[in-house]
């Protein structure tokens, strides 16, 4: 396992940065037996050399401002993945722009994902405190930009300024709280951010269509303002004393500029902008076999190819992903675990709502009303989860109980039925929130216990894109099987004056308005099977995300003595 390292100028010689744990290379083991043999590798080198890092953790109202400023950023970003959804009529009503609406969302969430190993690599390199107040600066002047926006162009071009913001706050908490806080604290304000997070983007759609409809749209973006402005008066205020890991490295102009890895860096945020932009257009706005489509995914391949070739050839100080954490282990499964669970989790939110409004015939504030099991379940149980990985100081079993539960509860949601009564949904949504909640911090969790503090900065973001990553693509993906099978499905009931392309592209609300009276029970149970067929590919991801648990190694979170 590496060390954290500084480098001086005048000698370019390495001297090792004290970490609140020594790190030693331990066996390629796994199971319950394994973390008595990790406690005592991971706690026989501890000397001295680790005080130095304890002084600098926070306590008392230190620790609690910079927890709350961690927590408020984190509600704002995540209340902006959502809080547009319910707004998005209203914006295209005043500017007369339809075909840009999926632009609204998208270019967010495309910025978002496309920068997270970038920011990983900005807070392993320059200083915590300037690139998470930079990020949260570049977040608050988006919001500006699209609250005031004249045109429909001007506001897509804020959406995507907030998202490059945005993808900085939540993994600089999680970095914030890996140098502020001891390594047996940490899952519980983990699982803080994992619960806010989960809160906002469930309550994200109320507050913007109640802005929307009582007062304007753009009061969504304007409510980032104040309380951004808020979170980094305190976090500059409060961030001045932190760890020597966490102040950058003092180097050369030009040593820097290579350090953030610019060959990686265009190549890797270039292909996750063609495959995003694919996975939006296929199927919608373009068939699959345009060539505009074709064309996106084979530039993202190649991108995507020289990507790694970049990070395969260059030394690990340069590389965006250094050799050694991609070969991690425990990295590895981890990330593939939050890949499969952001997918699944996100794939349910996005789509559920849809079996209430279309099938169930609920407005849109009761269908909000009605998945509340799954969001809020999450949310309690993420944070529950931190409290008992905290006390029993390793994360893997509930990586296990996470992938069964979400297994489990995928399954279930593969029953739902337009009969099905109000206590088996609830139940449904609620096995497959426990089981989510149960997984979603443990990565990260992960990431924290098996690098160094030094590495904790590109490892959080592997973490990030691996789970953000997971849910913009099987997102699509979902939608994609639901929309093709409702098409056949639809086609294949061969009802007169019932076009099955016009029904994929209405609003789920507005299908009792275009099938005949007579024929609304037909089509319903094909719209409810076709939304069967989206929840299989959540089940078949629930289902993989078994192999993380059974890749990682069950290292112990708490020091000899705690």
């Amino acid at each position: 396992m590496l060390s954290p390292q500084t480098e001086t100028e005048e000698e370019g010689t390495v001297e090792p940065l004290p970490n609140d744990h020594t790190q030693t290379e331990c066996k390629e083991s796994s199971g319950p037996n394994h973390e008595q043999t990790l406690q005592t590798e991971f706690t026989k080198s501890e000397t001295p050399a680790a005080e130095p890092e304890q002084q600098h953790y926070a306590q008392g109202w230190r620790l609690f401002l910079i927890l709350s400023a961690l927590l408020l950023s984190v509600f704002c970003q995540a209340l902006d993945d959502t809080i547009i959804a319910t707004a998005i009529p209203r914006i295209t009503d005043e500017f007369k722009r339809l075909n840009d609406a999926g632009w609204y969302g998208s270019a967010y969430l495309l910025t978002n994902a496309a920068f997270q190993l970038f920011y990983g690599k900005l807070y392993q390199i320059l200083p915590l405190r300037l690139v998470f107040l930079s990020a949260l600066l570049i977040f608050e002047a988006g919001s500006l930009i699209s609250a005031l926006s004249p045109t429909s162009a001007v506001l897509i071009a804020g959406r995507a300024i907030a998202g490059t913001g945005a993808a900085g706050i939540t993994s600089g908490a999680l970095n914030i709280i890996a140098h502020t806080t001891p390594i047996h604290r940490r899952p519980l304000f983990v699982s803080l951010i994992g619960a806010v997070y989960g809160i906002a983007s469930a309550i994200g759609p109320l507050i913007g269509g109640a802005f929307a409809e009582r007062v304007t749209w753009r009061w969504n973006f304007y409510l980032n303002l104040p309380i951004g402005g808020a979170t980094v008066i305190i976090l500059f205020l409060v961030l001045r004393r932190l760890p020597p890991s966490a102040q950058g490295h003092r180097l050369p102009f030009l040593t820097t500029i290579a350090r953030l890895d610019p060959i990686g860096t265009f190549t890797f945020i270039p292909s996750i902008a063609c495959l995003l932009t694919a996975l939006q257009w296929g199927g919608t706005t373009y068939p699959w076999s345009n060539g505009r489509i074709i064309a996106l995914l084979t530039v993202f391949a190649v991108l995507l190819v020289a990507f790694v070739l970049a990070q395969a050839i260059q030394d690990d100080k340069n590389a965006t992903v250094p050799k050694h954490i991609a070969k991690n282990r425990d990295m590895a499964f981890g990330a593939l675990f939050s890949f499969c669970q952001g997918a699944a989790f996100n794939l349910y939110i996005f789509s559920i709502p849809l079996y209430f409004q279309a099938v169930k015939n609920a407005t849109p504030i009761q269908s909000g009303v009605d998945y509340l099991p799954l969001i809020l379940g999450n949310a309690v149980v993420i944070f529950v989860a931190g409290s008992l990985t905290a006390k029993i100081g390793t994360n893997v079993p509930w990586v296990w109980a996470s992938s069964v539960l979400m297994a489990v509860g995928a399954g279930t949601l593969t029953l739902l039925r337009p009969n099905t009564r109000a206590d088996r949904w609830i139940g449904f949504q609620l096995l497959f929130a426990v089981g989510s909640g149960l997984g979603f911090q443990q990565p990260f969790v992960t990431a924290q216990a098996v690098l160094p503090l030094g590495d904790i900065g590109p490892g959080t973001g592997v973490m990030m894109l691996a789970n953000l990553g997971g849910g913009a693509i099987f997102v699509s993906v979902a939608l994609s099987v639901f929309a093709e099978n409702l098409v056949s499905g639809v086609a294949a009931l061969g009802l007169d004056g019932v076009d099955a392309n016009s029904i994929v592209q209405l609003g789920a609300t507005e299908l009792r308005q275009l099938v005949p009276p007579r024929d609304v029970d037909q089509v319903v149970s094909v719209y409810n099977d076709a939304l069967v067929k989206a929840y299989q590919v959540g089940l078949i991801l629930s289902c993989i995300s078994v192999i993380g648990p059974v890749g990682m190694r069950w290292v112990p979170l708490k020091k000899k003595g705690d």
